[in-house]
């Protein structure tokens, strides 16, 4: 799709078009919170202002949050702070950070003697410090924010969606007025991983946000900010970065999952255009290891966080072999060394940061939504629009999904249930980027976007995702895998273009191998075949011939 050019602004130039942009801010401000398909995101290339941060938050239905009063503290002195600088955090309890301020003379203070800093921008190689044996618990859920929460036997829907619109996002209430219904059940908790709880405790007490409060000093393992209040400023950052550590894990291998993307109509259902197998779907994180040896970290010279590849897709035909590939790293600095392969022309492309909003494969899902948000948290500003209480599918009951009737099957049919969640906005700061911003809900208690919204350079709304997440122990009654505690994982997620009428649905695993095969695995090693060869751009390639 192409956008109109960012150049168009400033042809506003006569007093006449001035008088034009007057009537045209005033009208943004009484867009109504159901209308999904008119502004309400700050434009792209110029500052945007609390009126545009107002108008936003009108059409998601979000309370601005409270302002934290900025009171000079009598212990606001930087001195003490170098400590925690250093990347090797002080053997002393964690905890303790702030507390030495009111004594000057510390002597334990002394002991870290400034060594020269490791380089600021690799925050994952931060010393464990010791630290009481702590207990298997977190932030316990919260009541919901917002009162009078839909009960459980509520099926929302265009008949009662004046009633109930607040509780769902524009994109969604936009398939609710095209006929989605979406059953309501009661809330449900969603316990962290003993061993993840575990380092959350031990190590977030350390973690601070680097000086330009773009990445993260001292992070070990675990949750970063697990305690982030609505009234800190730096909300935003912090959320985003809990999200994108919150989905660690050793190893990752997503199975023989099913896209199809097609265009819809008003009262026609998904005309499938190209439909895709792909074989695999994996990761490997060198940081934050809670499961397989070596943890918490695996050293490598490259200080590579994370390696990712989609491979091989095995259908349609015309893509058989094709994939992507990928390494994150350390660096926050430092962008993607990302490839894509097409085996019919025998050639590997890379891929610049930029092109991550993009779709591959002729999908609408761009690799920077994979999962609700794939980017690098470091290449985007962030800002906490307020919180909510929405509905959204955090305790699906079927995996892989099924789809609603047309013409809304490209939405998944499922239950939905009442989760309190933050509302993000983001705005990239990669030149050539293919969106205006995006609003991501994340999940106060999981940390788990359950949908992001997508607005164009012009900031209107352009793109919903919506994702249907299980809770469950064993992928499937037949697994070999059991772990003894309840993990999440993803049913479906679907892309939908609200401009042009075009779609993008995947389920985990293929429809066609529902009850036949987990789809995904997680923590298990080398046992699936997600070793550090398997993401070689040669070994890559020779897989696909």
């Amino acid at each position: 799709m192409s956008n109109p050019s960012p150049t168009t602004v400033r042809r506003l130039v006569s007093p006449w078009r001035l008088i034009l942009v007057a009537v045209l801010l005033f009208a943004a401000r009484s867009v109504p919170a159901q209308d999904a398909g008119t502004g309400g995101a700050p434009k792209a290339g110029a500052p945007a202002t609390e009126a545009d941060y107002d108008v936003l938050r009108k059409l998601l239905g979000v309370q601005a949050p409270p302002t934290r009063e900025a009171a000079p503290e009598p212990e606001a002195e930087p001195e003490p702070e170098p400590v925690v600088e250093t990347p090797q955090p002080e053997p002393s309890k964690p905890a303790a950070r702030k507390a030495p301020v009111k004594k000057a003379p510390a002597p334990a203070r002394a002991k870290p003697k400034p060594v020269a800093p490791k380089r600021a921008p690799a925050p994952q190689e931060a010393a464990a410090p010791s630290a009481p044996e702590p207990t298997p618990e977190v932030a316990p859920a919260q009541a919901f924010i917002s009162p009078d929460v839909p009960p459980p036997g509520t099926v929302v829907q265009a008949s009662n969606l004046e009633r109930w619109k607040d509780f769902i996002s524009p994109s969604i209430a936009w398939a609710v007025r095209r006929g989605a219904k979406l059953p309501v059940i009661a809330n449900s908790p969603i316990p962290m991983e003993p061993a993840r709880a575990a380092a959350t405790q031990r190590y977030s007490p350390q973690v601070r946000l680097s000086d330009d409060k773009t990445y993260m000093v001292n992070y070990v393992a675990g949750v970063p900010f697990p305690f982030v209040q609505t009234d800190d400023p730096d909300a935003g950052i912090k959320m985003i970065l809990n999200w994108d550590n919150r989905i660690v894990n050793d190893d990752l291998d997503i199975r023989m999952f099913g896209c199809q993307t097609g265009s819809f109509g008003a009262t026609t259902g998904l005309e499938v255009e190209r439909d895709y197998i792909t074989g695999h779907f994996r990761r490997l994180y060198y940081v934050s290891r809670l499961y397989v040896d070596p943890k918490p970290n695996w050293p490598n010279p490259e200080n590579i966080r994370y390696r990712e590849m989609l491979h091989p897709v095995m259908e349609p035909f015309d893509l058989k072999g094709a994939g992507f590939t990928y390494n994150r790293f350390q660096d926050p600095r430092r962008q993607d060394d990302s490839w894509l392969y097409f085996p019919q022309t025998k050639r590997v492309r890379r891929l610049s940061t930029a092109q991550r909003s993009e779709g591959v494969f002729g999908q609408d899902i761009d690799l920077d939504s994979y999962g609700g948000y794939g980017g690098n948290p470091s290449w985007t500003d962030w800002r906490l629009l307020g919180t909510k209480t929405i509905i959204a599918s955090m305790h699906g009951q079927n995996m892989p999904s099924k789809w609603l009737p047309p013409p809304n099957d490209f939405l998944h049919d499922d239950v939905w249930e009442p989760r309190d969640v933050w509302v993000l906005e983001g705005r990239s700061k990669l030149t050539g980027y293919a969106f205006g911003s995006r609003v991501i809900y994340i999940d106060r208690e999981s940390f788990f976007i359950p949908y992001t919204e997508i607005f164009d350079l012009q900031g209107k709304l352009w793109k919903g995702l919506v994702q249907n997440w299980v809770v469950r122990d064993k992928m499937r009654p037949e697994s070999q895998y059991e772990v003894g505690y309840q993990r999440v994982a993803l049913a479906s997620t679907a892309l939908f273009d609200m401009q042009l009428n075009h779609a993008t649905r995947c389920q985990f695993p293929a429809e066609e191998l529902r009850g036949k095969e987990d789809g995904w695995y997680l923590n298990v090693g080398d046992k699936e075949g997600t070793t550090e060869e398997t993401f070689d751009v040669a070994s890559f390639i020779g897989q696909g011939r």
